[in-house]
């Protein structure tokens, strides 16, 4: 295959698994800089969308992340295979909380509030920066404190992003004030924008990426 044009190489390896692409990334550095390359990235997404493989499913423990693959799992085999994985954040071996997902990428955190932004096929992933409240002056009352996550893709800009919402307030639908701030894949720094003028319901349940947009509950 070392004289085929590296364009047609990458249409054969896109057919590929993601843990089969790691061992051809030792092929050569040629290999390597194909498979890591944000064009290969998406090539190898649009195919395994357009022929729906490359299929798995995340389960969360306590303490514990495993994962099936559909590709390994056929209908026709009754013994269902999990197995574990190691996530960027087990220093700590408490678990995680999954924040978000989108096109085979996981936004988790720990018990201490550590996020990284995680590609299990792979067992890569990002930390992402330490956010301090600017709302300072809330702390120390007895004003209730909501915070909501969310994580997608921004198809314009080519970039992932991570959506906080930290909401202050007493109680009552009104009576709030709220700080979002994005951070940015690409840019790998955090930003803040305009504050959302809603209040939110259901503090447990984080933003639900669709359609380009987050969907969360509010009043």
């Amino acid at each position: 295959m070392s004289s085929l044009p590296l364009e047609m190489i990458a249409e054969i390896l896109c057919r590929l698994q993601a843990k089969e692409l790691l061992c051809c990334r030792s092929v050569s550095k040629p290999w390597c800089a194909l498979i890591d390359g944000p064009n290969f990235v998406k090539l190898h997404l649009k195919h395994s969308v357009d022929t729906s493989s490359n299929l798995y499913i995340i389960l969360r423990t306590t303490s514990h992340v495993h994962y099936m693959s559909f590709d390994e799992n056929l209908v026709l085999n009754d013994c269902v295979t999990l197995k574990e994985l190691n996530h960027p954040l087990m220093c700590y071996n408490h678990g995680i909380k999954v924040l978000g997902s989108v096109n085979g990428l996981l936004c988790i955190s720990n018990v201490v509030d550590d996020i990284a932004v995680w590609n299990p096929s792979i067992r890569k992933h990002r930390v992402v920066p330490f956010l301090p409240i600017e709302l300072k002056r809330y702390f120390g009352t007895k004003s209730c404190s909501v915070y909501v996550f969310g994580f997608g893709y921004d198809s314009v800009r080519d970039d992932y992003k991570v959506v906080r919402i930290a909401q202050f307030g007493g109680g009552g639908k009104r009576s709030f004030e709220s700080e979002v701030k994005v951070y940015s894949l690409r840019k790998q720094s955090w930003r803040r924008i305009g504050d959302m003028p809603y209040c939110v319901l259901y503090p447990g349940a984080n933003g639900v990426f669709t359609n380009d947009a987050f969907t969360l509950g509010r009043g």
